[in-house]
């Protein structure tokens, strides 16, 4: 079985944050936001927005629209479905 190196990445990552974490189905995740991946996302220059609703990018405004971080299960949820949102916005 290959290993997927993106999700090498990612689990290698939220496994090594030192930031306040819980338990979830016996695993360790981050449940606040992290500060590093906030400012990356600054200087991507998207215009990301949270509000309430679904996650989405709309191309004629040019617009990345989130639920907000506390709807999310976890940090990883929510950088997640950003990153996600953010490549479709560089289509």
């Amino acid at each position: 079985m290959q290993t997927n190196p993106t999700s090498a990445l990612s689990n290698f990552m939220w496994a090594n944050m030192v930031y306040p974490k819980a338990k979830h189905r016996g695993l360790t995740i981050a449940v606040q936001r992290v500060a590093t991946i906030d400012d990356f996302l600054a200087c991507s220059g998207a215009n990301i927005r949270e509000r309430s609703g679904e996650a989405f990018y709309r191309p004629g405004d040019d617009v990345i629209s989130l639920p907000n971080f506390a709807a999310f299960k976890s940090a990883a949820h929510f950088y997640s479905t950003t990153f996600h949102e953010l490549g479709q916005s560089y289509r």
